[in-house]
């Protein structure tokens, strides 16, 4: 049969890895390195200028390191850059925590929903397939961006600042995929009893409320209120009174994202 692995085949590529010397040197220094270090060439790096013809002029870089948050990261870098120059400050951050944190409880809450709404699948169901398969992922777009900070309001990054697991969002992911999965087969369970649609929801708002810890835990808890104290590039210092995320948003964002 055409496009089976035979054996003699194996033996044939085996002979052809062990009769290259480049191969064993190579596995020898990937075995006690990374990729990144092996294939480092300094005399690329020597010969090459980090200066451009053209650049634009922006604040500090922001660094999302080992998360999918980039689209995140993006949308605050836009609406960052333009407090900066209506409020005269040097630098501002605004926390990506914060966001990603509400979109991740978004995306649990969806999860769920989508769970209940299909309960009626069978267990093989390419659709159930689908949601359990994808679940709650980093990445977003910039609707699923306006949305958030429109429902939830935005904080200064020092207000709600990153956590291990926020910047580093791997094993946190598959923690959470593996519970939701948990709640899925429970509330799937429950209506094949003959459960109510009330006591499935309820069930659900249970669910929630152990998501909502479970986030709290990884990312902080969100501020539901806070002060804000900066200086200008004038050297001013300005405190704001106490203020709410949405009211933070509205005065300082809205109508700026309105026309965007």
């Amino acid at each position: 049969m055409k496009g089976i692995i035979i054996n003699e085949k194996i033996i044939e590529y085996s002979k052809e890895y062990n009769s290259n010397r480049n191969y064993k040197i190579i596995a020898n220094a990937l075995s006690k390195n990374s990729i990144q270090s092996v294939i480092y060439n300094n005399d690329i790096l020597a010969n090459t200028q980090f200066k451009f013809s053209h650049e634009i002029e922006t604040l500090k870089v922001t660094n999302q390191k080992k998360s999918g948050r980039c689209w995140i990261f993006a949308g605050l870098n836009i609406l960052r850059e333009i407090i900066a120059k209506k409020l005269n400050l040097e630098n501002i951050e605004f926390s990506q925590n914060y966001v990603a944190f509400w979109d991740k409880f978004e995306k649990i809450n969806n999860f769920l929903e989508c769970i209940i709404d299909t309960v009626e699948e069978p267990i093989d169901s390419r659709i159930i397939n689908w949601i359990v398969q994808t679940g709650v992922k980093d990445g977003g777009q910039w609707e699923m961006f306006t949305n958030i900070v429109e429902k939830y309001g935005v904080v200064p990054k020092e207000v709600m600042p990153e956590t291990f697991l926020s910047s580093n969002t791997e094993t946190m992911n598959g923690v959470l995929n593996t519970k939701l999965r948990k709640a899925a087969s429970i509330l799937r369970k429950m209506y094949v009893r003959g459960k109510s649609k009330k006591n499935i929801m309820q069930e659900k708002e249970n669910m929630l409320k152990e998501f909502y810890s479970f986030l709290c835990v990884c990312f902080g808890e969100p501020p539901k209120e806070f002060v804000w104290e900066y200086r200008d590039k004038n050297r001013i210092f300005i405190r704001t009174e106490t203020i709410k995320p949405k009211e933070f948003f509205n005065l300082y964002i809205g109508e700026i994202l309105k026309i965007m």
